[in-house]
């Protein structure tokens, strides 16, 4: 047999999706083309059964094609994590079906985990029948309640035609701007229902609170970076979801600059470049966090001052002026802590390839760098390899 490209899947789908406009078919099989067409012909999703999400599951299994990416988990906290992880390794967003109560309230914790984590996820849940809604039916949950706080946005569908429009203001939504989860509630009836299928396709839904970059702010900064003697980027996951670790790495290959990460940074700037401090915080490098604690100027750049990093957020980088990089005003700035002095709001990329740019003289940072060269050599991560057991730290250290 022989096996497909993205490019030929994502063509199929596109066609059989156009075949289907304009036709009387189920709100379930709606489900079924349009998350065929989003997902380019079917990449691996994952959920598990229930009587509210029978009617998808039905129409499914009955497209061979699509139904082989389908992964059926013992439990619906396992799909929500698994989606999880396909996303955060491969950029795509992740796709749960489950269906309704204490199906879909067993995505609470993978759900607000991609929240925090901004990890791109659409949790499909099926619901009661409309008429049943409120009136504390069988398997029944206050969905919109419960995900309201730890999702970008809950919808509930109470009509077949709206079926594909939703599905696709979800999927976008929860990969632009700052990516997260969308949760849409769709109840059996609807499911059920027939409509003509139609769609309007808005590839950039509009995202409230995200702003473009000021390009007046990263001229100041430009001199900011120029004037500093001890300066430190910080980065974070941002960085990863927006692409731009080419632009972090020339933005460092101009400056010099040396950088630390959070946990989920890790992997934007490579280990082995000798202006890499490691890790920060309470599992982090000393170097990293004697060289924030000494910062004149701290660049931080799509993290979000997580206390894990932070500690006490009135004595983080007591003595630096910081900046603060990030598509998402809401996580903007340590918390219950002072204000950066600097705040870029936007796309990261496009505000990092600009501030680049901009950059015109680089700092004198000879000192400063051997000042980090001698707490790297001072404190380094060691351990003592002794006797006939094999450590976890060497097991790692060869197979990197």
């Amino acid at each position: 047999m022989t096996r497909l490209s993205l490019e030929q899947r994502a063509y199929r789908a596109e066609r059989n999706f156009e075949k289907v406009i304009g036709h009387d078919v189920t709100g379930a099989t709606s489900m079924l083309v349009t998350l065929r067409y989003l997902m380019g012909g079917g990449y691996p999703f994952f959920g598990h059964h229930g009587g509210a999400i029978i009617p998808f599951n039905d129409v499914m299994y009955t497209d061979r094609k699509f139904n082989r990416n389908y992964f059926h988990t013992p439990h619906e906290q396992i799909a929500g994590h698994a989606a999880e992880g396909f996303a955060d390794s491969t950029g795509r967003v992740g796709v749960v079906v489950v269906t309704s109560g204490p199906g879909i309230t067993n995505l609470t914790t993978p759900c607000y985990d991609a929240m925090m984590d901004s990890v791109p996820v659409l949790f499909i849940g099926g619901d009661v029948p409309r008429h049943l809604s409120g009136s504390m039916a069988f398997q029944e949950a206050p969905v919109r309640s419960i995900f309201h706080d730890i999702s970008k946005q809950v919808f509930y569908v109470t009509s077949a035609e709206d079926i594909p429009s939703v599905l696709f203001k979800a999927y976008m939504l929860a990969k632009s701007g700052r990516p997260g989860p969308v949760v849409v509630d769709i109840p059996k009836d609807v499911q059920l229902q027939r409509a003509k299928f139609y769609l309007e396709r808005d590839p950039e839904p509009k995202v409230d609170g995200y702003m473009s970059f000021d390009a007046a702010t990263l001229t100041k900064l430009s001199g900011q970076i120029a004037s500093a003697k001890r300066p430190v980027l910080y980065v974070g996951g941002g960085v990863k979801s927006a692409e731009a670790w080419d632009e972090l790495r020339e933005l460092v290959d101009r400056t010099k600059i040396p950088v630390t990460y959070t946990l989920k940074g890790k992997g934007v700037f490579p280990d082995t470049n000798k202006h890499s401090l490691g890790p920060l915080g309470m599992h982090g490098s000393v170097a990293a966090n004697y060289a924030v604690d000494n910062a004149d100027l701290l660049i931080t750049i799509g993290a979000r001052f997580d206390d894990r990093v932070t500690g006490d957020p009135n004595r983080f980088a007591p003595n630096a002026y910081i900046a603060h990089f990030d598509v998402d005003p809401r996580g903007i700035g340590p918390k219950g802590a002072r204000q950066p002095q600097m705040v870029v709001k936007g796309d990261v990329k496009g505000s990092l390839r600009a501030l680049n740019d901009l950059l015109t003289t680089p700092p004198d940072l000879r000192e400063w760098r051997l000042q980090i060269d001698g707490w790297k050599a001072e404190f380094p991560f060691s351990y003592r390899q002794g006797g006939s057991a094999i450590k976890p730290q060497y097991a790692i250290q060869t197979l990197g």
